[in-house]
């Protein structure tokens, strides 16, 4: 899979229509030219958000990475998106509907952004099934998410999806943390809630070494 690293590239290969569209033309006024060539420009620019977000959701990485780290297609969506909004400005202009859109509904910058994150969540998700061990997936979306909101809470992404969107991945992470715990370290920790004549478990010799296996095991498991 080859994934554009910014919009620069797609709309380089359509920039000659766009030049040739404000040429003049016969019977064809300048400020028509010019709508013509923002309207084919805003297609272009649509058309290769949509080819992105289908890519994404439909991705399937060779390996997933060790250890439930970050997946690259979480790394290259970020940058991404912080490519996008470095011409924000101009993007938001040019993704304006018009007349020739016709009454179709337009999808915003901040759609656009929320879609794709939207989509990688649920790549995120798929991913994480290919993991056996039931902690490394919850791991594996604990960094992943954490990845995201860090990202996003640091950079001009914050400015354009709000507060009130940043709500989500935080309560994300704190579900799959409380799970990777839940799952990982119960078994470890379930030493300490059990109890013999009143005394300690973990002054049995045995118990003791049934902990370092449980510990050890989901230790180098992680």
């Amino acid at each position: 899979l080859v994934l554009p690293k910014n919009i620069f590239p797609f709309l380089l290969q359509h920039f000659a229509q766009f030049v040739d569209e404000l040429c003049p033309k016969r019977g064809a006024s300048l400020s028509e030219r010019f709508g013509n060539a923002l309207h084919d420009l805003r297609r272009s620019i649509r058309s290769g958000l949509q080819v992105l977000k289908d890519m994404i959701l439909d991705y399937t990485s060779d390996v997933v990475p060790q250890g439930g780290g970050i997946h690259e297609i979480t790394k290259y969506l970020l940058k991404y998106i912080v490519s996008l909004l470095d011409n924000g400005r101009s993007l938001k202009i040019i993704l304006v509907g018009d007349e020739q859109d016709g009454m179709v509904e337009m999808e915003t910058l901040q759609d656009a952004v929320a879609t794709l994150i939207s989509h990688l969540e649920i790549m995120l998700e798929k991913e994480s099934q290919r993991y056996k061990d039931a902690g490394l997936k919850q791991m594996f979306m604990v960094n992943n998410v954490n990845f995201v909101l860090h990202q996003v809470e640091g950079s001009k992404i914050r400015y354009l999806l709000g507060d009130d969107w940043v709500l989500k991945p935080r309560n994300q992470l704190k579900d799959h943390i409380s799970s990777f715990i839940n799952i990982s370290w119960e078994s470890v920790m379930y030493c300490f809630h059990v109890k013999t004549n009143k005394i300690p478990i973990f002054s049995s010799l045995p118990t003791l070494q049934i902990f370092n296996l449980e510990f050890e095991k989901t230790y180098w498991t992680q």
